[in-house]
């Protein structure tokens, strides 16, 4: 706050937890200074911020189990305070309501994005009876605990389980078998912001407010 009071900058991309202070933001607001939030923790109407396509990514995600057959399908979520922890989950909700499944809130489990979080919510899903048969997890270092819990359990993937990621981030291609994830465009989001802040930061040029950018299963 204190370089925006002295210009000693021309604007700021915002990266999270930087952007949950809404004391912070509403202040740049007043002084009608340029900024943009990258996935921010809220999504509100008159900022400018980039995203992936949060929901339509663990939507993609979860049709791709059901279309393998899959009926009981667990879910290990990021962070309840985050944005695009609640997009994820309801990718995966939507989906099972046009498959005709019914949500089984059970199966459904908080998280926190860390690959412990993983380990410990899939071994309490892998407990269960049934089972189930694949679980997506909020993000990969979810996943890769998803994993651990599944060969502690001893289960072979994808032969008696499939495991679902988010991010293709480089542990996603290390693991063994390589991780099934939604990519999500780091560097394409990225660049968004940094365009959409050079033309906030030029006066008279036009500015998307919200961009959501294509995600990727891979």
């Amino acid at each position: 706050f204190c370089m925006a009071m002295q210009r000693r900058v021309e604007g700021f991309v915002f990266t999270p937890p930087c952007d949950n202070s809404p004391e912070l933001i509403s202040e740049l607001k007043n002084m009608d200074f340029p900024f943009v939030q990258l996935t921010p923790h809220e999504r509100c109407n008159d900022c400018a911020w980039v995203a992936a396509t949060d929901r339509q990514g663990v939507h993609e995600a979860t049709w791709h189990l059901l279309r393998l057959g899959h009926q009981r399908i667990g879910f290990i979520q990021g962070s309840p305070n985050h944005m695009a922890s609640l997009e994820r989950l309801e990718g995966y909700r939507q989906a099972l309501r046009e498959a005709g499944n019914e949500l089984d809130e059970s199966i459904v489990l908080p998280g926190d994005w860390t690959f412990q979080t993983g380990l410990d919510r899939a071994r309490e899903l892998l407990a269960l009876s049934p089972r189930p048969t694949a679980i997506i997890a909020g993000n990969d270092d979810m996943a890769a605990g998803v994993l651990q819990a599944a060969w502690e359990r001893g289960l072979k993937c994808p032969e008696d389980i499939s495991v679902v990621g988010f991010d293709d981030v480089q542990l996603a291609r290390q693991l063994s078998p390589p991780l099934t994830t939604v990519k999500q465009p780091i560097y394409d989001i990225a660049a968004t912001a940094m365009s959409m802040l050079v033309n906030k930061i030029i006066p008279g040029e036009p500015v998307d407010q919200s961009v959501e950018v294509p995600t990727e299963l891979i």
